[in-house]
């Protein structure tokens, strides 16, 4: 059986390079796969997209195999020492887990590249945990082997029904190489992410940033969830045909963004109104960059059963008009649409005095369409009123069918609930420019053909990830990057061998990897 996710890039530009993924599961003949409405008919090589397949069955690599898959007893992963739980310190996350009681604090010390995490609980209460994992600030890079019940060993963090996991301060994201992670995380307990960014992009195989098939799941602080466009963020997933009866809350409250597709669905289920019971998504703050995809007994292709799904929107920005929908947004007070000369570039919802940021989708006009009093930041911004009523407008009112230009600068973020070490808008905006030109630059790579040369412009970054330089290995490709008046032209030649460890090299570092102007001609 082969059920490797293969991904297919095309279509590359830049902020300096753009680029379109499409993800794609290839399952064995005739087999049914959670959350798909068909079989793949017996001799068929089609592959299926195929959102909310809850855990992914994986071929069992040959026991001299480096990357063969993990089951839930024999955790194998690289050394570290990075763990501390008090006085007590832990070469691996898995052995810190183990370790941990409830009411403990894993924290991470450092940046580290290990395998798959899991808590597996096997339906009881026995091996249950209520943990705090504290990342520190620091990156953990999931590579194989990856975890996951026996069989399906396809997933970077698999915590069980019965447990209460909170995982904060800090980055987890997909080694390059993982050939096994197609999801970063399965959750079945009452899992929070606070002041996490969650990273699928570099992982060549992964697909799905959060899988959650029961319990609750909650993101919070300034957390951020990045995908490949196409691929999804969040899967929520009624699946009482295995035995998860009770059903699956989401609750999205960020000041930070949700790249990707949000699904929702079930397995199981017996009419939309009972997948609609069992499957609730709750948005309160946050960017939403992506679309609503239904599933199962909710038909992505029914708007009446779409209507009926546990949707409940106070506040956030969206990027897709699939969030458009008035049983969604009935508790919201306020609902603008935003845009950037003629094109609708997204779509506001919030309460009374909320702030309507025009600064975070780059709008410069704002057209009221729910509300009375309403603050508005940006600059030079036209804000018209379509309620049918007066407003006011950042303490102004505004007649029916008027409209104001406001000048105004967004209220900066408040300071993180943990580590004090909050950041402004406007730093938060940079550091995401920064990680988009890194995406878009190693994807740029990934596509280019023998000879191409990909130019970078780094002037606002502080160092070079790792994964940007992977796409170099054995092939005819160029990268420049420019930064602070400096060039430096890295090739396959001039990198030499990257420890696994290692997560980004300073510019420092990267002018040593020059090959010279001659390499880029």
């Amino acid at each position: 059986m082969n059920n490797s996710l293969r991904k297919f890039t095309a279509g590359v530009t830049a902020l300096m390079v753009m680029a379109t993924m499409t993800s794609v599961a290839a399952f064995a003949e005739g087999e049914t796969i959670p959350g798909a409405s068909d079989t793949l008919p017996a001799g068929s090589s089609d592959t299926t997209l195929v959102p909310g397949v809850s855990e992914v069955p994986v071929t069992p690599a040959p026991a001299d195999n480096a990357l063969t898959a993990l089951s839930e007893s024999t955790p194998t992963e690289q050394s570290t020492g990075a763990f501390m739980i008090d006085s007590e310190s832990y070469d691996t996350l898995q052995q810190a887990v183990n370790a941990a009681n409830n009411g403990d604090l894993i924290t991470m010390t450092g940046d580290v590249t290990s395998g798959g995490v899991g808590i597996f609980t096997k339906g009881g209460t026995e091996n249950t945990k209520n943990i705090i994992i504290d990342f520190g600030g620091f990156t953990y890079t999931v590579g194989d082997p990856a975890v996951g019940s026996p069989g399906t060993e396809s997933q970077g963090f698999h915590f069980e029904k019965g447990c209460t996991i909170t995982m904060r301060n800090g980055t987890i994201e997909v080694a390059s190489d993982a050939s096994n992670v197609q999801f970063l995380i399965q959750n079945y307990c009452d899992l929070t992410l606070e002041n996490l960014d969650v990273d699928i992009t570099g992982g060549s195989n992964c697909y799905l940033a959060a899988s959650n098939n029961n319990g609750s799941f909650t993101i919070m602080g300034d957390s951020n969830i990045y995908t490949d466009p196409g691929e999804t963020a969040i899967d929520i997933m009624s699946w009482p045909s295995n035995g998860y009866t009770t059903g699956v809350t989401a609750t999205i409250n960020t000041t930070g963004k949700i790249e990707g597709k949000i699904a929702y669905g079930d397995d199981g289920e017996t009419s939309p109104e009972g997948a609609a019971e069992k499957v609730k998504l709750n948005i309160q703050q946050g960017i939403i960059d992506g679309e609503i995809e239904f599933y199962g007994q909710i038909s992505n292709d029914n708007q009446e059963e779409k209507n009926q799904a546990s949707v409940n929107i106070t506040g956030g920005q969206f990027t897709d008009d699939s969030w458009v929908n008035d049983n969604y947004t009935e508790n919201a007070t306020v609902a603008a649409e935003l845009k950037s000369g003629d094109t609708t570039v997204g779509y506001y919802y919030g309460g009374t005095g909320g702030e309507i940021d025009t600064t975070k989708l780059g709008a410069d006009s704002v057209e009221i369409t729910k509300g009375a009093n309403i603050t508005v930041a940006g600059e030079d911004v036209t804000v018209t009123n379509k309620t049918g009523n007066a407003i006011q407008v950042n303490g102004s009112q505004v007649a029916a069918g008027a409209s104001t230009v406001v000048n105004r600068e967004p209220t900066p973020s408040s300071d993180r609930d943990s580590g004090g070490s909050g950041e402004s808008e406007l730093t938060r905006q940079r550091r995401e420019e920064v990680n988009r030109l890194w995406k878009s630059t190693r994807n740029a790579l990934r596509d280019a053909a023998a000879g191409d040369v990909i130019t970078a412009e780094a002037d606002e970054a502080d160092n070079v990830p790792t994964y940007v330089l992977l796409p170099l290995y054995g092939r005819d490709v160029t990268l420049v990057v420019n930064h602070d008046g400096d060039s430096y032209t890295l090739t396959d030649d001039s990198i030499g061998t990257i420890s696994a460890n290692q997560v980004y090299f300073t510019f420092e570092a990267v002018a040593e990897f020059d090959a010279g102007e001659e390499a880029a001609e």
